[in-house]
């Protein structure tokens, strides 16, 4: 019994064979019915796009916005988001409530007509799902007023909309207020210009009137939707085709049955749509065949639609094609066949739902009845009578079982209970509303008279059974259907020749594609199988000049660990000479003290010797011999009292003697000493000579040339000519030596000591008579420790 799986209403059609067309309202409510819903979301202050803000984003903005309508829409659109995502959560629920409550508050403050209208509409959607119905009425039709107000036609035409989603389609005391609400929509949509609404709305209102029978006011409607939508050039109109295809079969008018639903399969492939929109339609197509006899087609549309169901496992779609496919294959004479398959089901599926299993059943029943099995049929019988009362009297399973358990309890000669049946089903089924629910109650009556002898009754349902029939399936009706079979697979083929062309020329495409990609690919091969060689060589020189270097640092390593070995050898005797130098510095300092100390013991004794004579030329004689020791021994002293180097400080030195002649002569400020020395260090053997040159130099002016209380001036200058050439200059502006002074055949001691001295550190002695006397010397010393 192939069924819709798009209806939930009680009628129920039959084709050929226990072909029952209906079951239900699921699938297509699922696909039309929520409009409503669709519309709810298309209002300005409540639209959800992909790009709808996340309520994080919305709480921020919420956070920095001014109290004016942009804040309300914010208000408004967070309590939409916490609505769509709350469910059965009430936190989020409250959230929603609270929301609109601040939007509806600011509104009011501001005067925002629009904001409060939106803040009655949102109220109204959150209290319907709360269960709140009257109250949510209440706040819609509040918004309808508001809106009406502002003469904002489109947004009430949308709340019209909302206010009929508060009444069920498939309760008939609440339809015809559903149908009303559409109806008023569409007007206000007219008037808004909202074209695309308004056929959304038309091909809503084709379906209610459907589910109501009313078949002509239906394909109204619907018509009305696809001129509107053919207009706007809009894409997708399956389903708008579909519901055509299913309304026009449902009055018998199958050749636009057949048109619709090609139109619709064909809008479908176009378009690539693989969703259970397009199961529908390979369903719907397949039942259509059923009715006019032509089960292989019929066959092949189910099996096409039970794909679809499987890939998305949608249960009510896949119970609902079981009962289709089954039904074909009894139509196809192919009983076992549609048994495995009923079995295969069973075993898959548990299914728990009183209606899934009204569904297999009922088809068990029919097939176990065609293979004349009526035990095991009774057992499906007993088994679905012990729950059928429990099924809901609107659900459309229970037409199902009625035209399985009617033909066999005929065919057990169980006629009363199959009379019992037969007068439950006509009330049920409301008789009338459909010329093949006319054929098949006819034919059963006629099966049922017949066999109970009952001719004359009998006659009168075959008459009308004939009747009915002949109007459905009569040789006109076969041809325009055929001619439009014609028609489309002659388009299909067209657009198959167009398709395989375009395969061609992209074949062709590929292959040249291929062949650029071949070349490519060689020249890459090439490529990289050089670079594979170069690489290697690269790897091969790479680990040569590893190994080389490996090698190069074994031995730098070796000779490391050599240089180490001496580094150590050599410290260690730098140690050992740094202590021997340190030690004999010690000594040296230590030898120098003690020649001091001797040399100012000499002193003593000359000083002590000097008070026992009394010859003024041998006390004078003790005396300079007394300041040449003193200037010798200065020098020892200045040396043990340096830290480490065994060089005197010219200049202290200097400095020193001339403070000690000064003192020993007493000269206080009669003799004035101008001194120009530069800094200069020398060793032990270099000072000595110059110290005693220059303690003669001194004393010898300090002596004669300033007589009496001649005052005068002694000049020392040391200064450097060159690199490692000084002259030293000792010179006063006293009386100046003899007229008959000859320095060469002088016999004094002091400048025949001079001279000498001169002689050890390789200089010439220059003495000059000019304006006092001046002892001038130049000497070249290449050991001079340091000059600065």
């Amino acid at each position: 019994m192939p069924i819709h799986a798009d209806k939930q209403d009680r009628r129920m059609h039959f084709g050929v064979d226990w072909l029952a067309l209906c079951n239900g309202h699921a699938m297509r409510i699922q696909l039309l019915i929520p409009i409503s819903i669709i519309i709810f979301f298309q209002l300005p202050s409540f639209g959800q796009t992909p790009s709808t803000p996340k309520i994080r984003e919305l709480l921020f903005a919420l956070k920095n916005s001014n109290p004016d309508t942009s804040r309300v829409n914010l208000l408004l659109a967070l309590s939409n988001r916490y609505f769509v995502v709350a469910g059965s959560n009430v936190h989020k629920t409250d959230s929603a409530l609270a929301f609109a409550g601040q939007a509806k508050t600011l509104s009011d403050q501001i005067h925002y007509e629009k904001g409060q209208a939106n803040a009655a509409l949102t109220f109204g959607k959150i209290y319907q799902r709360n269960g709140q119905k009257e109250l949510g009425k209440a706040y819609v039709q509040k918004a309808i007023s508001e809106f009406n107000d502002s003469q904002d036609n489109r947004n009430v035409a949308e709340s019209y909309l909302i206010l009929s989603d508060f009444y069920d389609p498939l309760n008939s005391h609440e339809i015809d207020l559903k149908i009303h609400y559409y109806e008023t929509a569409a007007r206000y949509f007219q008037l808004a210009g909202a074209s695309q609404r308004e056929a959304d709305t038309y091909n809503g209102l084709g379906d209610f009137h459907s589910i109501q029978g009313k078949q002509v006011e239906s394909i109204t409607d619907l018509k009305k939707a696809l001129q509107i939508y053919e207009s706007l050039h809009t894409p997708g109109l399956q389903s708008t085709y579909d519901l055509l295809g299913t309304v026009s079969s449902e009055i018998g008018d199958f050749k636009a049955a057949i048109k619709y639903g090609l139109l619709a399969l064909k809008t479908a492939e176009l378009l690539k749509d693989t969703t259970l929109q397009l199961c529908t339609i390979y369903n719907r197509l397949g039942v259509t065949y059923s009715i006019l006899k032509q089960y292989k087609e019929a066959y092949f549309y189910f099996q096409k639609s039970i794909v679809i169901a499987n890939k998305y496992n949608d249960l009510n779609s896949i119970m609902t094609l079981t009962v289709n496919i089954s039904g074909a294959l009894l139509d196809l004479n192919e009983p076992q066949k549609a048994l495995l398959f009923l079995k295969d089901i069973e075993k898959k599926y548990p299914l728990k739902e009183l209606r899934y299993r009204a569904f297999l059943y009922s088809k068990m029943i029919a097939t176990y009845t065609r293979l004349k099995q009526f035990p095991i049929a009774q057992k499906y019988v007993d088994q679905l009578l012990h729950f059928f009362n429990n099924i809901d009297k609107n659900d459309s399973s229970r037409d199902l079982v009625y035209a399985s358990i009617i033909p066999f309890f005929i065919a057990t000669k169980q006629y009363s209970t199959a009379r019992s049946y037969l007068m439950a089903y006509q009330d049920h089924s409301r008789l009338g509303s459909s010329a093949i629910e006319m054929v098949y109650n006819n034919k059963w009556w006629f099966q049922l008279d017949s066999a109970q002898a009952k001719f004359p009754l009998s006659l009168k349902k075959y008459i009308r059974y004939f009747a009915f029939k002949d109007s459905l399936y009569n040789e006109n009706k076969s041809k325009q259907i055929a001619e439009i079979e014609i028609q489309f697979q002659t388009e299909a083929k067209n657009q198959e020749i167009k398709s395989k062309e375009q395969h061609i020329e992209l074949l062709n495409r590929q292959e040249k594609l291929q062949q650029s990609n071949i070349q490519q690919a060689k020249l890459t091969r090439n490529m990289i199988l050089c670079g594979v060689i170069l690489l290697l060589l690269l790897l091969g020189v790479s680990y040569n000049r590893y190994l080389l270097k490996r090698s190069a640092n074994q031995r730098l390593e070796d000779k490391q660990l050599e240089i180490n070995s001496k580094n150590e050898s050599l410290q260690s005797l730098v140690d050992q000479k740094d202590a021997l130098l340190e030690e004999k510095e010690w000594l040296m300092k230590e030898i120098h003290h003690r020649v001091k100390n001797n040399l100012q013991i000499v002193i003593s004794l000359l000083s002590t010797q000097s008070a026992y004579v009394y010859d003024e030329k041998a006390s004078a004689a003790i005396k300079e011999s007394q300041h040449r020791m003193h200037s010798i021994s200065l020098i020892h002293q200045k040396l043990y009292q340096m830290d480490s180097r065994a060089l005197i400080q010219v200049k202290d030195y200097i400095n020193d003697l001339i403070d000690y002649l000064r003192q020993s002569f007493d000269t206080g400020t009669k003799v004035i000493f101008e001194k120009e020395i530069v800094d200069l260090e020398l060793d032990a053997s270099r000072a000595v000579p110059l110290g005693l040159i220059l303690n003669e130099a001194i004393t010898n002016s300090l002596k004669y040339a300033f007589p009496g209380d001649n005052n005068g001036v002694i000049n020392v200058k040391l200064c450097r000519k060159r690199d490692h050439l000084f002259n030293l200059v000792i010179a006063d502006n006293g009386i100046g030596l003899p007229s008959t002074f000859d320095v060469e055949h002088c016999q004094s001691l002091g400048v025949n000591l001079m001279k000498e001295l001169c002689k050890q550190i390789g200089s010439d002695l220059k003495i000059k008579k000019d304006k006092g006397v001046s002892v001038t010397l130049d000497f070249t010393d290449h050991h001079l420790i340091n000059i600065s």
